[in-house]
């Protein structure tokens, strides 16, 4: 198990791969009406997973591809030229600022995150007989209770939840419905149960390391979204149409009163409501959950053929083709060797090649059982072919 050049090469093409039709069929709402939201989280883990995890085992099967792919492998590893004094190529080039833009973004990030915390201690700590009978149906509905902060900020615009290990929920300095009230604190208070802000604080670290992939992006933008349709469904997954229909109600009461020149909720926090289509695609999953479910069969199949696609993927890895000129390989003394008119001879322990009816050239075991899964015959003994 080791990890090349090809092997990192497929990892970058099956991961990308999958980012990127899960991204197209969301949109084109090819997955949004047959699978759960589970399940397509669960496809974004196996991409990360595959991104992750580029080896190269024993068993990997080579696919020699020639043209474009040959051409490329040339010009960005075989090739090398000097820089700062060195002899490099370009995909040592490459690492090299693949590696130092992902620590300096991994650096931002972490000034960033903690500038946010720092602030947000700043924030007046929220406390009224409305919160506190809207946090006891908040802990009645889900059957869990967290340690979890509650501020007021004249500063935010949305109603948002940040921290993964001081949990903590923000809301908008302004006056609440009791409906309204307690829908935004079940919403925010179901992100922190279902683990929704470690998800995305590793959706970020993983964008980080993968800066250069423009897919990633893709994948950071709609898992963000993805994780809001799962939790706006968990919210309403016991409720009658009715109450459903409040909590719609109370997420376009929010998004009237949101302003866009107040700060808005960062990508390392989880926001009532968003912009745009966003919130049209989660107001029509809430809608039609009511009478059509995901089917979980088709769910379960597309999971299971895609377990076994990854699984797949790492028995071969393509590599390149070349034809070597035949001008380098003629003469009195050169011979083509191939599994039709040669073999393998097996004596007293050691291996030969049997070429031009009659000449032999020692071999090691290793090529030997390698040319045997080839198609060459190996023989015991002296024998005439």
């Amino acid at each position: 198990m080791k990890i090349t050049f090809f092997s990192f090469f497929m990892a970058m093409f099956w991961s990308s791969l999958i980012i990127f039709c899960v991204f197209l069929f969301r949109k084109l709402g090819l997955l949004t009406k047959k699978m759960s939201i589970i399940s397509i989280l669960l496809i974004y883990f196996f991409s990360i997973f595959r991104a992750l995890f580029p080896f190269d085992f024993s068993d990997s099967r080579g696919i020699a591809l020639d043209g474009l792919f040959s051409d490329f492998y040339k010009v960005v590893y075989l090739n090398k030229f000097p820089f700062l004094y060195l002899s490099t190529s370009l995909f040592q080039l490459f690492l090299i600022v693949w590696l130092s833009g992902a620590l300096i973004l991994l650096i931002t990030f972490a000034r960033q995150y903690c500038k946010i915390l720092t602030v947000v201690h700043t924030y007046e700590k929220a406390n009224s007989p409305d919160l506190t009978n809207a946090l006891k149906r908040v802990h009645s509905q889900i059957g869990k209770t967290l340690d979890i902060s509650i501020l007021y900020s004249k500063d935010i615009s949305v109603p948002m939840g940040i921290g993964i290990i001081n949990k903590t929920i923000i809301l908008p300095l302004r006056i609440y419905s009791e409906n309204d009230l307690y829908f935004t604190l079940l919403h925010e208070y179901t992100h922190f149960v279902n683990h929704d802000l470690l998800i995305k604080l590793l959706t970020q670290l993983y964008c980080c390391l993968f800066w250069w992939n423009p897919v990633v992006y893709l994948l950071k933008v709609d898992l963000a979204q993805t994780l809001e349709l799962k939790c706006d469904l968990y919210v309403t997954e016991e409720m009658t149409i009715n109450q459903k229909i409040e909590y719609l109600t109370c997420l376009m009461n929010t998004l009237k009163e949101s302003n866009s020149s107040q700060t808005r909720a960062s990508y390392n926090s989880v926001a009532l409501v968003a912009e745009g289509s966003h919130m049209v695609e989660r107001f029509e999953r809430i809608s039609k959950n009511i009478d059509s479910p995901p089917k979980k069969a088709i769910s379960f199949s597309f999971l299971s053929l895609l377990i076994i696609i990854v699984m797949l993927s790492y028995l071969f890895v393509f590599q390149p083709e070349y034809e070597p000129p035949a001008d380098e390989f003629s003469g009195p003394n050169t011979y083509e060797i191939t599994k039709e008119n040669n073999y393998i001879l097996l004596e007293n322990d050691k291996f030969f090649v049997i070429y031009n009816n009659h000449e032999r050239s020692e071999i090691s075991k290793e090529s030997a059982l390698f040319m045997e899964t080839q198609g060459f015959k190996i023989v015991e003994g002296d024998k005439d072919k």
